[in-house]
């Protein structure tokens, strides 16, 4: 099946964390296609320019307004396809900034219909800048239903997924998610992760939380060879995982992002400590899922 991933991309050609972990991690395939996008600012005082006639315009004439932006889709797509990426299956995108470029990109991730929005830098910092606002929260919360990859300079060479399972329903979707980008990919195992905290939602449901998982990765593909679980009992779930990632050394923590109950991933966009996951995650890319 067909794979398409948004992969943005910041105005510093040296940052391409989103593409470089897409090409470490999943490498060329015929069956993956993505699209590299590039959120321009509006020039100034646009709407008072004469041949200006509305948003969609000014989009089309994109590129005269922001060389920096062609400039960075230009060396991505250079660096994608020195990894082996086909031009046949890179895109670029460039696009005025409407409301934010945070928003923008939630819009895009809709548009287009892509299986993962990858952010880098730039993407990452905007959507914690969105965290402030209640409004663009409340879009977070309702409007995104496509995963979101957040890549802070992740280690080359890392290998296998971390998949945080709590029992609800998010964190099945990011099963899912997992198995339908792993399921190729058999140099790639996928660890299930439970933290048992002193009063869990569910404390005796760990075994059918694993199989559920388990069954959602086999029915994507992914072979029980290929996945392993682990509980650990903590009070402190974010250090938790944290601490699993570094000591098995995993590119991926992949995550739903409302947990049961008050579970960690219901606050990550909250503004709780739990952000913590999303602020300290070093050497990994973090798989966010609703």
């Amino acid at each position: 099946m067909q794979k398409h991933l948004l992969v943005t991309i910041s105005d510093d050609p040296s940052a391409l964390y989103g593409c470089r972990f897409v090409a470490d991690f999943l490498g060329p395939s015929p069956d993956l296609t993505l699209t590299l996008f590039y959120v321009a600012p509006q020039p100034k005082a646009a709407f008072d320019a004469p041949d200006f006639i509305s948003l969609e315009h000014l989009e089309l004439n994109a590129p005269k307004a922001d060389a920096t932006g062609r400039k960075a889709l230009t060396k991505a797509g250079a660096y994608l396809r020195s990894k082996g990426f086909e031009p046949e299956h890179l895109r670029t995108r460039l696009a005025v900034r409407q409301i934010s470029r945070a928003q923008d990109i939630i819009t895009e991730g809709h548009r287009g219909l892509y299986d993962a929005v990858v952010l880098g830098r730039r993407g990452l910092s905007s959507l914690e800048r969105m965290v402030d606002s209640s409004v663009t929260q409340a879009a977070m919360e309702l409007d995104t239903d496509f995963p979101l990859w957040f890549c802070r300079n992740p280690d080359p060479g890392r290998r296998d997924v971390l998949l945080c399972v709590d029992g609800s329903d998010a964190c099945y979707t990011a099963a899912d998610h997992v198995g339908f980008m792993l399921k190729d990919l058999d140099d790639h195992s996928v660890c299930l992760f439970r933290v048992q905290t002193p009063r869990p939602a569910c404390p005796d449901c760990t075994d059918t939380v694993f199989a559920k998982a388990g069954r959602i990765l086999e029915d994507n593909g992914v072979p029980a060879s290929r996945i392993t679980s682990r509980t650990v009992d903590s009070a402190k779930p974010a250090e938790a995982i944290l601490a699993e990632t570094k000591a098995g050394n995993f590119a991926v923590t992949a995550m739903g992002r409302t947990g049961a109950g008050r579970g960690l991933l219901r606050k990550l966009f909250m503004g709780s400590k739990s952000m913590d996951v999303l602020h300290d995650l070093a050497g990994a890319v973090q798989w966010v899922c609703r």
